[in-house]
């Protein structure tokens, strides 16, 4: 029977456990039950499970691999980390797409440059993950690249949805306009969704256009309130709320019930 994994206050294991994980993940008869371990050990920066992490690189089954290599980049292993940003180099679609989710899963805000340097792509298929990549990152830095990609239709979907996991400011103005102008409804509940992500800081200057685009926010999404497509209604409602318009949940609520 498995025990529950025991934590520090910080959420770290404690050591006696983080020993029983790496026995897990370097023994134990189940590629799930190793490739759970390599998960656990994720938070886990002790130097018996790195290297237990380094050998499970070289397990038999997939699973382990792969969670053994999100572990160590989570951890901000220079190692694991060059070996992917080198996969986004490849000539090899499905390797570069491989590499662009691992480190979006890992969160490796230090390889935002090297997947910045991928999205710069023909092939919408690497696109797409190189985009998501970025949003799971949540680094700023990729806002400006992502709100280019939403203003000239490439890849609009997930550049919208990453743009809300980012929740960078500059990214009001392209979302407001897609979903006020887009034809496609599922591109108008990504910008609805997105626009609800996005909280707005107290500063003291601000550029006038960016005011403007904040200010056309709220009446946005009430205008979508009464948009033809389903996804964009209940988007927007839920959006209203989380903005501070608690008398939409009354709408999100039927909307989602309906």
């Amino acid at each position: 029977m498995a025990h529950k994994q025991q934590k520090r206050p910080g959420g770290t294991p404690t050591e006696p456990h983080s020993d029983m994980l790496v026995t897990t993940l370097l023994s134990d008869a189940d590629p799930a039950r190793r490739a759970k371990a390599a998960d656990l050990l994720t938070s886990c920066p002790k130097r018996g499970a790195v290297a237990a992490l380094r050998v499970a690189l070289d397990d038999v089954d997939e699973r382990v691999r792969k969670a053994a290599l999100i572990a160590l980049v989570t951890q901000g292993d220079p190692g694991a980390r060059a070996a992917l940003e080198a996969e986004l180099e490849a000539d090899d679609a499905e390797r570069i797409v491989a590499a662009a989710a691992t480190l979006g899963r890992a969160k490796s805000q230090a390889s935002v440059p090297a997947l910045l340097k991928a999205f710069r792509t023909n092939n919408a298929a690497v696109a797409e993950a190189v985009a998501e990549a970025l949003g799971e990152t949540g680094d700023r830095i990729a806002a400006p690249l992502l709100c280019m990609a939403l203003e000239h239709g490439f890849v609009p979907v997930t550049a919208a949805n990453s743009l809300g996991r980012i929740g960078d400011e500059r990214a009001i103005g392209p979302l407001v306009r897609a979903l006020e102008g887009s034809k496609d409804g599922e591109l108008r509940a990504s910008a609805a969704r997105a626009l609800g992500r996005i909280k707005k800081p107290r500063r003291r200057h601000v550029p006038g256009p960016q005011l403007q685009a904040e200010g056309r926010v709220m009446p946005a999404l009430r205008k979508a309130l009464e948009d033809r497509d389903r996804r964009v209604r209940i988007n927007a409602a839920v959006a209203l709320w989380q903005l501070g318009d608690k008398n939409c949940g009354r709408q999100a609520i039927a909307e989602l019930s309906g």
